[in-house]
């Protein structure tokens, strides 16, 4: 692309409406379809370590994504706000943003991925402290039939596959449902654990089941996105103090998003109105050995909410914002089970309702 061109694409995360990046009033960063094509990324989070300041890490069991500069570890990426269609990804329980293989979209499936760093609270409330990184998924019309796709890796014993189905429809409806599998042996690796005297080769402790389901449909100012996931992933490495070098300890997490949001322009196309609701629910199981006794730790979400936003341009040289967001984290709850012990078993369970106004002049 040409300087020119580049400056045009559109960005949407910016300040919740589509412009152009030259009239964003930050640094938005870019990665299209075409990048992640040219360079072989197969997760999030290898695509926006291309970005100046971003730093990825990896436990074996989560990646992580540090930027300008910070990176704790265990954050579980809680001040980077992630949107798919403007749609947050962070789970209720951990306030978790996804960007490994737990996130529940096939990267195949991403038109465009947009980072604005930099706090973005202003108008997307918790979690965008160090940034909002917000997906545009492919319309069925990018499709126009069906897409296969097969891929196998040596290294971790890894096939992968996906079936999309999409098209554009004479009424100028616009539908899209896809699905996608990985099945990761893992690769046997060495681990030494210090002063415990504990060491090995994790042998078959290293791997990856992951299963996927996207569909999308739009129809004039109406559009529907749904999106499930579901990665069971083997530890190698003791985490949360597990025995280490143990089988069975593993971690799995589960995500469903979806939302209908209505989207259209009024007054002579000087007011636009945007409303949605939304749901998700998240799904997490820890089963692990302390001191060889079998236990499972599971941190399940639900919630539900919705948005009105309301933008003007009536005034010359003006670009007046107004919304409304209100989300309800209905249930909560953390537990630890012992089976051999259950004196220790332990359950928390909360619920949380979060509201936001926002007003913009541009």
């Amino acid at each position: 692309m040409s300087l020119e061109q580049l400056m045009n694409i559109s960005v949407v995360g910016a300040a919740k409406y589509e412009q152009k990046q030259q009239q964003a009033a930050a640094a938005v960063s870019i990665i299209t379809r075409k990048d992640i094509r040219t360079y072989g990324w197969r997760t999030l989070n290898q695509a926006l370590a291309s970005l100046p300041g971003i730093h990825p890490t990896y436990d074996y069991q989560y990646e992580y994504l540090g930027t300008r500069g910070f990176g704790l570890p265990g954050d579980f990426n809680t001040r980077v706000l992630i949107t798919v269609n403007g749609n947050r990804i962070n789970d209720a329980t951990y306030d978790q943003g996804p960007t490994g293989r737990d996130f529940p979209l096939d990267i195949d499936l991403i038109e465009r991925i947009e980072f604005i760093p930099g706090p973005g609270s202003a108008v997307y409330g918790q979690n965008a402290m160090l940034g909002v990184v917000n997906i545009i998924t492919r319309k069925g019309a990018d499709i126009k039939g069906a897409e296969l796709s097969a891929s196998y890796q040596t290294a971790e014993v890894m096939p992968q596959e996906r079936v999309t189905l999409g098209k554009q429809f004479d009424n100028g409806a616009d539908a899209l449902i896809s699905f996608s599998g990985l099945q990761s042996r893992g690769a046997d690796r060495f681990f030494e654990f210090g002063d415990t005297g504990v060491s090995g080769i994790a042998h078959r402790l290293d791997g990856e089941n992951v299963k996927q389901m996207f569909a999308r449909a739009s129809h004039g100012p109406l559009s529907f996105d749904f999106i499930y996931g579901n990665r069971h992933k083997g530890d190698p490495t003791g985490m949360f103090l597990t025995d280490p070098l143990a089988k069975g300890v593993s971690v799995t997490d589960r995500r469903l998003n979806t939302q209908i949001q209505y989207n259209d322009n009024f007054l002579n196309d000087t007011l636009n109105v945007l409303g949605r609701a939304f749901l998700g629910r998240y799904s997490y199981e820890q089963p692990g050995f302390y001191s060889g006794e079998k236990t499972l730790s599971t941190g399940p979400s639900d919630w539900h909410g919705m948005e009105l936003r309301l933008l003007s341009t009536a005034f010359n040289d003006h670009k007046l914002m107004a919304g409304f967001e209100y989300q309800n984290n209905t249930s909560i709850t953390q537990a630890f089970k012992n089976f051999d012990n259950p004196d220790e078993n332990l359950r928390i369970k909360s619920s949380v309702m979060r509201l936001g106004v926002y007003l913009q002049d541009e």
